[in-house]
């Protein structure tokens, strides 16, 4: 029981990473975006 309750937290910390992650991926690319575009 307690053995599959760490598990089950171990996935979700990963899976809060993993979006965290993905989300600054995503901000990183709208800043290069908006860059590229008010200085051509």
């Amino acid at each position: 029981m307690v053995h599959s309750a760490k598990q089950l937290l171990r996935q979700q910390i990963r899976h809060a990473l993993k979006l965290m992650s993905n989300e600054e991926r995503v901000q990183q690319s709208n800043i290069v975006t908006n860059y590229l575009l008010h200085h051509p």
